[in-house]
């Protein structure tokens, strides 16, 4: 009797492994459709402005990011609010209703944070705890639901961009590559995500940072040569720990282009699983831009870097961020159906040229007004302005 419930949990198990959508996205076989699962695990005041979190914090600090947050409302008040909020932004509902769309992939960003070292003290400056909400989506929802998730190091110590996305200790300042300390610790809590889950079935992969710049005119940026030290460094150590989990690579944000890409195609191995991560949005700079040129020219040029990259180089693309977000100028235009529902299909059919697939972001923000509603997959989706069909 024991035996045969051994063996039918034991073939329970493999039946689940040979069946997840994660070995396929892996292999090539099918391409990730998926959405990012944003201000969950790092919070953007922009996608949540009412949330509770934001109540007692001054609205010039709100933007700046978790450190400054946090820091401003102190441990003893931020952390049941955190804890709140993860608890209820993203819940097992949300992958069943993303998974019920017939997308099947989620890109999660995490903040170096995550991994409470105990022999490092920095981290306690954030609210504990995220840890639990992602091994509850890796080892229980996405593995209900067929959903293949890929974990993004959205935040790196002393910050790779100066941005509140990356919750810096000095906002506008990346002091990412300054330090060893912080090199270190960010890949510590990298190489920590992927020995935690490079067994679990729905874990596709990690990508070892978001969006790196170099701002001109600032005065504290990364260095150039330090970060692919550190990407070339990282990659080593996360393939010794999975030969088969996506890695990805994020070039410098302003150096996502074909144009560039003897500069970054070949920082990693080659190798199917060794992806390209490109952020891809018509907004800032195109604010010049009419809706029809948005839609036609745009998503086109789009389509045409993406293909003249693939064309050259083995090296996949991955759009990990592009959205329906528009300009302050164009919004008025948006509100057209037609112009909506044009310019969905129109940047969908840009983003299948993209070999390894592509993750919308975001799938939900708390705010109902129109600057806010192209960030919202979950209600364009609902809408029927997103159609996946044909994506």
């Amino acid at each position: 009797m024991h035996c045969t419930f051994f063996l039918s949990i034991v073939t329970a198990a493999l039946a689940g492994v040979a069946g997840h959508v994660q070995q396929r996205i892996r292999s090539g076989a099918v391409k990730a459709r998926g959405v990012n699962l944003g201000s969950w695990l790092v919070t953007e005041h922009f996608m949540m402005p009412q949330s509770p979190i934001y109540q007692n914090v001054s609205a010039d600090l709100q933007p700046l990011g978790e450190y400054v947050v946090t820091t401003a409302l102190g441990r003893a008040v931020a952390d049941p609010l955190f804890k709140a909020h993860r608890s209820s932004w993203i819940t097992e509902n949300d992958i069943k209703e993303i998974a019920s769309f017939g997308l099947n992939t989620v890109r999660v960003p995490v903040g170096w944070w995550i991994y409470e070292d105990p022999n490092d003290s920095d981290w306690q400056a954030y609210s504990p705890g995220g840890i639990q909400y992602l091994d509850a989506l890796i080892n229980d929802w996405a593995l209900k639901y067929n959903v293949a998730v890929l974990v993004g190091m959205h935040g790196a110590k002393g910050s790779q961009n100066g941005e509140g996305h990356s919750a810096p200790q000095l906002p506008g300042e990346s002091h990412f590559t300054d330090d060893a300390d912080n090199v270190y610790t960010t890949m510590q809590s990298a190489k920590f995500i992927m020995s935690r889950y490079q067994s679990s079935v729905a874990f596709l992969g990690l990508e070892m940072l978001n969006e790196p710049t170099i701002t001109p005119g600032r005065v504290y940026n990364i260095d150039r040569t330090k970060l692919i030290i550190y990407y070339t460094n990282l990659y080593s150590k996360l393939r010794a720990i999975c030969s088969s989990c996506i890695i990805m690579l994020s070039p410098l944000l302003n150096e996502q282009y074909e144009s560039f890409g003897n500069q970054w195609a070949n920082v990693l191995p080659t190798g199917s699983n060794n992806w390209i991560d490109w952020h891809k949005y018509l907004i800032w700079g195109f604010e010049n831009w009419s809706m029809k040129d948005i839609i036609n020219t745009g998503t086109q040029w789009i389509a045409n870097d993406i293909t003249l990259w693939q064309s050259r180089r083995s090296a996949p693309i991955f759009v990990g961020e592009w959205s329906l977000a528009a300009a302050e100028g164009i919004l008025g235009e948006l509100k057209n159906g037609t112009n909506l529902n044009t310019y969905a299909n129109r940047a969908l059919a840009a983003m299948k040229e993209a070999k390894a697939g592509w993750t919308y972001w975001s799938w939900k923000v708390n705010a109902t007004d129109w600057r806010s509603y192209g960030w919202n997959m979950q209600a364009l989706l609902r809408a029927g302005v997103i159609d996946l069909k044909n994506a």
